[in-house]
């Protein structure tokens, strides 16, 4: 994954992939790779997704209520991802 995590919500996506795990150790395993998958799409391509509190851009999940945001069009090295319930 390009970008970097906001450590605030680096410690929530650990604790939503355990909760999702404890659930079913298969739903914590699609959970990660879906946020993952949000996070990578988001970064690569940040105008293909709406802005969401100018300049974020917001790339919403269909199978979990969450969604991965990214701000700021820098090259995506420097570009602050993250990701909110």
């Amino acid at each position: 994954m390009k970008g970097r995590l906001h450590p605030d919500a680096d410690a929530e996506f650990a604790d939503a992939v355990r909760y999702y795990s404890e659930i079913d150790p298969d739903l914590g395993v699609r959970f990660y790779r879906e946020i993952e998958r949000l996070i990578r799409d988001v970064c690569a391509h940040p105008e293909h997704f709406r802005k969401f509190d100018p300049p974020a851009r917001r790339h919403i999940s269909a199978e979990f209520p969450y969604a991965a945001t990214v701000e700021g069009l820098a090259p995506i090295s420097r570009a602050k991802c993250s990701w909110v319930k």
